[in-house]
Formats: C-alpha cells, structure tokens, sequence
C-alpha cells in the first residue's frame, strides 16, 4: 500500500498533475504488493529554497520527483 501526504502547491494545475500521478502510484503499489511513502511538495527546514515536487519512499528507494510540463 502506498500512502500519500502532500502539501498544497502553489498552482492549481499542479495539485491536479499530483493527484492523478498519486492515484496511478497507488494502484501500481497495490496491484504489485508494494509499500511505500510518497509525499507531495515537502517542505525543507533546512532551505525553504530547496523545493522538490514529490518524494517517494520505499523499503529499497529514496527518489526525488520532478515534476516538468
């Protein structure tokens, strides 16, 4: 099972691109057996500069996920 957290993005085409990409995510990890954490626009402490779209996390995987158009 994938769950999914995210943040609002600052676009409203972007808030639907990650809703569609998080559905189509979820299904492939529950069709697959998988589990996993993906987290939509996470906000870095460190550097509010350093802005990734997405973030998934498994028990095999860290990727960074960029969003382009």
């Amino acid at each position: 099972m994938l769950e999914v957290r995210k943040n609002t993005y600052s676009r409203n085409y972007e808030n639907t691109f990650f809703r569609e990409f998080a559905r189509h995510l979820h299904k492939s990890f529950v069709d697959n057996g998988r589990s996993g954490l993906l987290i939509g626009s996470p906000f870095c402490e460190v550097d509010e500069r350093l802005q990734i779209d997405a973030l998934l996390i498994t028990d095999q995987v860290v990727c960074i996920i960029g969003f382009k158009n």
